[in-house]
This record gives C-alpha cells, structure tokens and sequence, in this order.
C-alpha cells in the first residue's frame, strides 16, 4: 500500500467496476474518471468518502452549502440531551463530512447534541458485524441500541446484530418492500420516538 489511498483502492476495485488501473501517480486523468464511476454507482468506499469530504469542506466553510436535516431534528436533538440519551450518526460518509453537515445544517450547528459519529471504518452498512462493532465501542449491549434507517438492508443487518430497529419513512425516499415494512416499526418524524420508546 501506498501513502495515496485513493490510487490504491482504485487498482484494487478495478476489475469490479470495469475502470482502468493507475499507471503512476501523474495519472490523475484516470484517477478522475475512476471517481467519477464510484460517484454514480454509489460506492460505499472509504477512500471515496473521505475525498468527498474534503471536497464539501470548502463549500460548507464558504457557505455554499448547508446540511440538510428535517424541521424537527434540532428540537428532538436538544430533548434528547435534556434527558441524556445520546445520539451517535452511522453514515457511509466519512466522519469529517458527518461532522461538517452537522456543524453547517440549515438549523445550525447541531454538533453539541450528537454524541459521537461513525462511517464505513467499522464496516458496511448492510453487514451485521458492524452493527455489533458500533455497540462494542459504545459498550452497550446492542438491544440498548435504537438504529434509525431508511434503507431495508440496513435495518435487517442492524436487527441481525440485536438492535432494535425503526424504519424512517419520508417523502422523497426510496420505496421500501412489503416484507420489509411489515417486520420493522415504521416512523415518519422524529417527533414519533416520543410515542415508540
């Protein structure tokens, strides 16, 4: 492995996706077009990741861009730390671009009522082990952990780990499958938690 993690992950992906391997590290042309694949087939890559969040940087830092979270978010965010339940992101965006999001939404910075972040560090998204990494770093047990999705894999490796699951249902989201909606509780605020827990 190299010190540019980028050309690494590109020569390795590289029969998966159908792109090019990078010859030298002046071959930014194909790094660029690598990207630009990973970027439209959504890959959950790491390296990925934390480019684009250093890409977002400038434009949050400038005012570009604001993070978008859903009008209830900020007031559910601050009664949950009135009453001391911590709230943790798991987002394949890396660390830094959850951080940026939240510290330049259109509410603000949200930051002080989140208690901690994760990203495709622990591991993907759809895969159980990472459900369980994420409780073990958090030294709870994972029926203590109430995971928010809109995604259905993510809630079936969520709940396959032993976390308790509920399944966001906004407009605008991708559809969800009978199978999945019928085995998951199903919100459509924030504001709904108060009823569940």
């Amino acid at each position: 492995m190299s010190c540019f993690p980028l050309v690494d992950l590109s020569n390795q992906e590289a029969t998966k996706d159908g792109i090019k391997k990078v010859e030298s590290l002046e071959d930014w042309e194909t790094l660029a077009s690598n990207v630009k694949v990973w970027i439209q087939n959504d890959r959950k890559l790491k390296p990925l990741k934390d480019l684009q969040g250093f890409m977002w940087e400038d434009a949050y830092l400038n005012g570009k861009v604001l993070g978008h979270v859903y009008p209830e978010v900020k007031y559910i965010l601050n009664d949950f730390k009135h009453i001391e339940i911590p709230v943790f992101i798991y987002s394949s965006g890396s660390v830094h671009a959850q951080k940026l999001l939240f510290s330049h939404s259109v509410d603000g910075d949200l930051t002080p009522f989140i208690s901690g972040y994760f990203d495709t560090s622990v591991g993907p998204k759809t895969d159980a082990s990472s459900y369980k990494n994420i409780a073990n770093q958090l030294n709870l047990p994972p029926k203590d952990i109430l995971f928010l999705t809109d995604v259905g894999k993510e809630a079936i490796a969520a709940s396959d780990a032993g976390m308790r699951v509920h399944l966001v249902v906004r407009e605008g989201n991708a559809p969800l499958c009978n199978d999945i909606m019928e085995r998951f509780k199903t919100i459509n605020c924030l504001e709904a938690l108060v009823c569940h827990e």
